[in-house]
């Protein structure tokens, strides 16, 4: 007989006592936390935290302002009575809120558009990954992590009529100074271009990931058939791209409703109320003018409204593909 076939096979699990007692202990041990980390229990332990942090801060407000929307209050700011549905009669009625949800739509309608354009064609210029096109990723991105407020302070200067650097650009090539924050287009134009300015890098990295998701079979399919560039982009990778385009369009509809400093600090919503978006409006007449009862039912309102296009953007941008 050979050496090999004298040389022992190691014991089975369990065919060893003591040895194999343990080895099944730590089995069983390993399987109960696997099960444990897939129980209900567990997944609210972890969510739990979160969830009362969503309820306090998220659901606990919008549930105050619908139910303060009801009532009457006094000077001091303490409710008197039931009011009904007067103060939703009273905000609809008024030119000024409704001047200011028209200029909201029209605000995200070309926010959306821009931002959406803008930051696809930014991810599809430093999708090759290299030294250059990562230094354009840092400097696109860099300004959303750069607090509004100093974003705020910044434009100010640029955009200033005499110190401004936008204007003493003017001057070189010849052109007259511009009244960037005392007319109301250039004002208008003003704060698209810091709203833009902030969240293009934020979209960038949306397209980016999407891109980067995109099979390179596909692609290679559609080069064997003969697509040139432009039709590759055009008819292969921007409609596999649908989710992509509904998360940025969504993203840039809410960012809409969250620029507030730059109007407070720059244009205070003049000038002739050409900055005097819903959201603005809201802050002004809260902590202003102290109407909780109309503020209310003003943020209600807005509430629904981004309700509703957050539906309908979601909705055109459905995915069709998948892949």
């Amino acid at each position: 007989m050979s050496e090999a076939s004298t040389v022992e096979k190691p014991p089975l699990l369990g065919s060893v006592k003591g040895g194999g007692v343990a080895s099944r202990r730590r089995f069983h041990a390993a399987r109960g936390r696997r099960l444990a980390t897939r129980s209900p229990r567990y997944a609210l332990v972890l969510l739990g935290p979160f969830a009362v942090l969503f309820v306090v801060f998220q659901l606990g407000p919008i549930a105050a302002a619908f139910y303060n929307s009801f009532l009457e209050f006094s000077i001091l700011g303490s409710p008197v009575g039931w009011a009904g549905l007067d103060n939703y009669a009273t905000v609809l009625g008024s030119f000024e809120f409704r001047h200011a949800t028209l200029l909201t739509l029209a605000f995200v309608l070309v926010k959306v558009t821009v931002q959406v354009g803008l930051g696809v064609a930014v991810a599809l210029l430093v999708l090759q990954t290299n030294w250059f096109t990562s230094l354009i990723r840092s400097v696109v991105f860099l300004p959303t992590a750069i607090a509004i407020v100093a974003v705020t302070l910044m434009f100010s200067f640029l955009f200033d009529r005499e110190l401004g650097l936008i204007n003493a650009l003017l001057d070189a090539v010849g052109l007259q100074r511009v009244d960037w924050l005392l007319e109301p287009g250039p004002a208008q134009i003003t704060m698209l271009i810091i709203s833009l300015w902030r969240d293009t890098g934020f979209v960038m990295l949306v397209f980016l990931a999407g891109l980067q998701a995109v099979p390179a079979t596909v692609l290679e399919a559609a080069r064997i058939d003969g697509a040139s560039a432009w039709q590759e982009i055009r008819y292969v990778t921007l409609p596999l791209l649908t989710r992509s385009f509904q998360f940025a369009a969504v993203f840039a509809t809410l960012a809409c409703a969250r620029f507030v400093a730059p109007i407070d600090i720059m244009t205070k919503g003049g000038p002739q109320q050409a900055t005097d978006v819903a959201t603005f409006h809201i802050y002004q007449h809260a902590f202003t003018f102290f109407a909780w009862a109309e503020t209310s039912a003003m943020s209600v309102i807005l509430l629904l409204l981004l309700l509703v296009i957050t539906l309908a953007l979601m909705a055109m941008f459905r995915a069709r593909w998948e892949y």
